[in-house]
């Protein structure tokens, strides 16, 4: 909790919680063409394959909430809150290297794997296994006064360590997050289908959009917070309690024109340390262009027609 963590818990290192729905989900097609997903599929379902012994999964959450959107301005598109600061990859990877760091010293010898994301680990499986938050019929992990704004880091050791309780379920009765899903991805409680989802489409999707989505993209240029804005858990009116996740100008609503006329060189540098960098530049001018579409603006013409004759990219 020093270093900047809301939650820890821990789980036994066995099959991860939910593993045979994440085997169904990936039979049905719905991970869409995030092939990486199925490639690892048996280290994700067996963690002694990421850490040989492995005993314990250790999960710390970090909560990353900083206060509810602005009024999105004329041209302007939105961004996921996840994507307004700096890259989280960075900032809870360097408290996770301070966290496996600790456990060495307490555990002499240890075997330690860390993965913030970018490894073959179910994070929300071993999130609810762990007590650290509840599984979300959006899909997203939720605790009570974070509600989903949660980011995750895993340590596997292959040391036995007292488990914790897993986490009871928060959500009862309510379906908001369903109801407000603009393109129907979340199709049965906790089940997103991909194909559907805005976040894929416009940060994992390469290619154009399929037409009968485009127009329910609606404001959202980068990722989608629908779901998690409509969750009674959202606490929108609470304090920011980490600054490392505080919004930096210009990340929250980036102007569609200037972004549809960038070449990939300068969209890397202008979100540089950004994770918004993960969308890459021809999809990100691929969703100016589907933005100042479903805004409507007759001014946005010109830009449009110059991107239509100029752009390199055939999926813009």
């Amino acid at each position: 909790m020093s270093l900047g963590f809301c939650a820890v818990g821990i789980a036994d290192a066995g099959r991860p919680w939910g593993a045979d729905r994440f085997e169904e989900w990936l039979e049905a097609g719905m991970d869409a063409d995030m092939g990486w997903l199925r490639a690892r599929r048996a280290e994700r379902l067996d963690p002694s394959l990421l850490n040989p012994g492995a005993r314990s999964v250790i999960v710390v959450g970090a909560d990353y909430h900083h206060g509810p959107d602005g009024r999105l301005p004329l041209g302007a598109g939105r961004v996921a809150r996840y994507a307004h600061g700096r890259d989280y990859h960075n900032v809870l990877g360097r408290r996770l290297l301070k966290l496996r760091r600790f456990v060495a010293q307490e555990l002499p010898g240890a075997r330690v794997y860390k993965s913030t994301d970018t490894g073959a680990v179910l994070e929300r499986s071993w999130a609810v296994a762990s007590g650290v938050a509840s599984m979300g019929k959006s899909g997203n992990v939720l605790r009570e006064v974070e509600g989903s704004w949660l980011l995750l880091g895993v340590l596997i050791v292959d040391r036995a360590l007292p488990p914790d309780a897993p986490s009871p379920d928060l959500c009862g009765e309510c379906t908001a997050c369903m109801e407000a899903c603009p393109t129907a991805a979340i199709v049965a409680p906790g089940l997103v289908d991909a194909r559907r989802c805005v976040s894929y489409l416009t940060i994992e999707h390469r290619g154009p959009v399929p037409a009968p989505l485009r127009a329910d993209l609606g404001e959202w240029l980068v990722g989608c917070d629908d779901c998690q804005t409509a969750c009674p858990l959202a606490h929108d009116d609470r304090p920011s309690v980490d600054a490392a996740f505080a919004p930096l100008s210009g990340r929250a609503s980036p102007d569609c024109a200037e972004r549809l006329t960038e070449t990939d060189e300068q969209f890397h540098a202008h979100f540089w340390g950004s994770p918004i960098r993960r969308v890459g530049g021809e999809s990100m001018r691929r969703n100016a262009a589907y933005r100042l579409g479903v805004e409507g603006r007759p001014s946005a013409l010109a830009t449009l027609t110059n991107s239509l004759r100029s752009d390199p990219s055939e999926v813009v």
